[in-house]
């Protein structure tokens, strides 16, 4: 509740601050919608080698509530398990809902102004023109190419001969239009600027227009520049990195406004590794990253994050982590052609209670102020336990007509690079990364491959230098009316050589997978099938092995009500082999509730038998409540010792 009020006390310094209050929405509107669901689990069966217990509960609610178009969404986790890590509550500005509710606005004024007679001709000529374009040109191209010419002709810049000559008829139209109809014409310029918006990303640009026209109201334009704003148990993002994929326990936000980007995140951490679960630890991190532009656009950023220990226990060494980096990229040639770059450096103090400075700068005699000197050495906490390295990323992109797109890119992580704000990352590592991509026949057919080359033991300190070569190569098929088809390809070779004995090592496995899936009427009754299968080679040395692995599922509705199915399953290598075969049956009743229930029979090769039983209830008891119980048990030829009843439970409801 705390930092509800919090998050509301934010919420009104900001829009005071900028002077919006005052400004009238043009539309105001409260809403509350949301969701609480209460699951459990109980199990006969005790697991090993996992945290996660036989039988739990969690609580889990997500409830937005929406107050002048501005989406305010409140979730909560409570566990029965592991609770110091898993509880969570946060609040935050959810922007993919705003962004999604002002879209579709975008999309009814454009049906209503394409009501009007004289905007509906137009825009079917728009459509009759790009269709002779070819199948590498759209509308949404075709309202760009317009909307620019006429800001041109507007201004009194030259146009582009060509583009006159090629929308001549169009632009002779217009004209008549503007001469003989204003107000058709108005309607016709905004329907105009609102489809050159489908083909945007980002309508940061376009706020000011929007709210001109009445599309979006001036907390929206304010609010739609926090491209991310969370309170309490936060998921922030500032780079793959330094502050990536852990929770903080905190705040974040990132803005983007007038071509400037900002963004902060500050907390504890949530304990994600054994260290931090030890009570009384704690971690608190820092991090913050500003520039020019935002990230899906041209840009230069500079990172920085501080993560630094605390703990009321004197036997667990306390440990300072500091990372610096830039970020930046630049597009050409109408965005074609991307080159984005990233370099991190990191300094890591293993114990921050030594006051040694052997390794270390004298900070106060290098910057030669007391103040910013002060300030740095309680940041970086360096002693003769501190060690630094760094990381750096490259890639090249390219994004060509219908649809091709390669990238190009080149990954290098020292061994020691070292970051607090990263949950993993895979170090002492440089990485050769190639990916390609294009869609043939109008799409109906998407062929794409990515090959990687991995190389480790940068500063030689190992006994050991490897490579790792993998790579995955698709090819799939779409066709209206035909069964999909894919075709995957996946090799992957490692070789390892000792540098004092020259002794090779290699181990190379490949896989060759076809899917093939169809819908399809049988018998007048609607029908689905899919068949896959693989075969994996796979070879150590002068060893190899092969196995192949199939399954296939068939389905058949019989009505509106009554939906059954057949699933079989085969793996087998040289005299090894497992089949099964899992019929099952779905009836749908009234008011969304529903029973299935599923049996499972399989035998392996020393003639182990094992049956199998699912059954599963959906029910809707209320209005707004909807109650879901499934029943998993398995019975063993071998043995009668092994008891493995599950049972799930969840009860759940909307509004």
């Amino acid at each position: 509740m705390l930092l509800y009020l919090r998050l509301l006390l934010i919420l009104i310094m900001l829009q005071i601050s900028t002077g919006i209050v005052a400004q009238a929405p043009v539309k105001k509107q409260i809403n509350w919608h949301g969701s609480i669901s209460l699951d459990g689990q109980y199990s006969t069966y005790v697991p090993v080698f996992q945290e996660i217990p036989s039988s739990f509960m969690y609580l889990s609610s997500s409830q937005t509530l929406t107050v002048a178009q501005i989406p305010i969404q409140a979730n909560l986790f409570l566990s029965s398990y592991n609770s110091k890590t898993l509880n969570q509550l946060s609040f935050s500005i959810d922007h993919a809902q705003m962004e999604q509710a002002i879209r579709k606005r975008i999309e009814e004024k454009a049906n209503e102004l394409k009501a009007n007679t004289s905007v509906n001709g137009l825009d079917q000529r728009i459509s009759r023109l790009s269709n002779a374009q070819g199948e590498n040109y759209n509308d949404v191209s075709a309202y760009k190419d317009i909307q620019g010419i006429n800001e041109k002709i507007e201004k009194g810049k030259e146009v582009d001969p060509e583009l006159l000559s090629q929308y001549g008829e169009i632009l002779d139209s217009q004209e008549q239009l503007q001469k003989y109809d204003p107000n058709s014409y108005g309607d016709y310029e905004q329907y105009i600027k609102l489809k050159t918006l489908d083909g945007k990303n980002d309508l940061q640009n376009d706020m000011k227009w929007l709210e001109e026209n009445k599309i979006v109201n001036s907390y929206e334009r304010f609010w739609y520049s926090f491209e991310r704003i969370e309170i309490g148990t936060t998921h922030p993002y500032l780079s793959k990195y330094v502050l990536s994929g852990i929770p903080v326990n905190g705040y974040y936000f990132s803005i983007y406004n007038r071509g400037l980007f900002l963004a902060a995140a500050s907390g504890l951490a949530v304990p994600y590794q054994n260290r931090l679960s030890n009570p009384g630890f704690t971690r608190q991190i820092k991090s913050y990253k500003a520039g020019i532009g935002n990230s899906n656009s041209a840009h230069f950023h500079i990172i920085y994050m501080n993560a630094k220990d605390n703990s009321t226990i004197d036997s667990i060494p306390l440990m300072a982590n500091s990372v610096a980096g830039i970020e930046s990229a630049l597009y050409m040639f109408n965005r074609r052609l991307a080159v984005k770059i990233g370099a991190y450096g990191d300094l890591l103090t293993t114990d921050i209670s030594g006051n040694d400075q052997f390794f270390a700068p004298n900070l106060g005699e290098i910057l030669n102020n007391p103040t910013i000197s002060d300030w740095a050495s309680d940041e970086i906490n360096s002693n003769s336990t501190t060690s630094y390295d760094y990381a750096y990323d490259l890639q090249l992109g390219y994004k060509g007509n219908g649809g091709t797109r390669a990238m190009l890119g080149i990954e290098h992580v020292e061994p020691g690079y070292q970051s607090f704000g990263i949950s993993y990352l895979q170090k002492d590592i440089h990485r050769y990364r190639v990916e390609f991509s294009q869609p043939l026949l109008n799409g109906n057919i998407h062929i794409s491959a990515k090959i990687r080359y991995d190389k480790d033991n940068l500063n030689g300190a190992k006994q050991n230098q490897s490579t790792n070569t993998n790579a995955i190569l698709k090819i799939n098929t779409t066709f209206k009316g035909m069964p999909k088809i894919g075709i995957y390809y996946m090799p992957n070779i490692y070789q390892s050589a000792n540098n004092e004995s020259g002794t090779n090592f290699t181990h190379q496995s490949h896989n060759l997978n076809l899917l093939v899936s169809h819908s399809y009427n049988l018998f007048r009754l609607p029908s689905f099938s899919n068949f896959t299968i693989t075969y994996h080679n796979y070879q150590v040395g002068d060893s190899f092995m092969n196995s192949v692995s199939s399954l296939l599922y068939q389905q058949l509705s019989v009505n509106s009500k009554i939906v059954t199915g057949i699933r079989a399953i085969y793996r087998g290598a040289y005299d090894f082999y497992y089949w099964s075969v899992e019929p099952d049956l779905l009836f749908r009743l009234k008011g969304m509730n529903s029973i299935s229930i599923s049996m499972r029979y399989g035998s392996d090769h020393l003639g182990n038998e094992k049956i199998g039983v699912n059954a599963s209830v959906s029910l809707r008891i209320m209005k707004r409540v909807f109650w879901r119980t499934t029943l998993m048990e398995n019975y063993y030829s071998t043995t009668s010792d092994v008891n493995d009843l599950m049972v799930r439970t969840s009860i759940v409801t909307k509004w």
